[in-house]
């Protein structure tokens, strides 16, 4: 399953990171890239919180429903979502480090048909590359909310 990691430092103790990072309805306040976060269901956070972000990606606006698959404050934060023949994970995993803390943020991407398999082979690297500098841009972003 073909990942990438990104690693952005936050000024705030791991309980102040976790807090800005999971207010998903306040992105597209605090992150260029996301036009609209809809919740879907009455759990806006917790293991089995849905939603459907909106957000320019290449230049289009995208849509896609998001799940929290694994809640476990302040310490990791797992979203999945599924679409297109592909189940894209993102894991965020908290550290503690002088000053604040280091924020690990882990993408994967898993095909679930045979033609996204072929995709994901082809073209999945340059699209992790992308995705990567998108996930560093909306890091930064937050860090930038989370020191005030």
């Amino acid at each position: 399953m073909p990942e990438i990691q990104v690693r952005q430092r936050f000024a705030l103790p791991p309980e102040g990171v976790w807090a800005v990072l999971v207010a998903f309805e306040r992105y597209p306040e605090w992150v260029g890239s996301y036009e609209s976060v809809e919740f879907l269901g009455e759990a806006l956070e917790g293991v089995g919180a849905r939603w459907r972000q909106t957000r320019t990606v290449f230049g289009r606006s995208h849509s896609q429903e998001m799940e929290v698959m694994g809640w476990e404050a302040p310490r990791e934060l797992v979203l999945v979502a599924t679409e297109s023949g592909g189940r894209y994970e993102t894991r965020y995993q908290f550290e503690a480090v002088e000053g604040g803390t280091e924020v690990v943020t882990t993408f994967s991407v898993a095909a679930t048909n045979p033609i996204a398999w072929v995709f994901v082979q082809t073209i999945g690297g340059r699209m992790l590359r992308s995705t990567g500098a998108a996930m560093a841009a909306d890091l930064a972003e937050l860090a930038a909310v989370a020191s005030g």
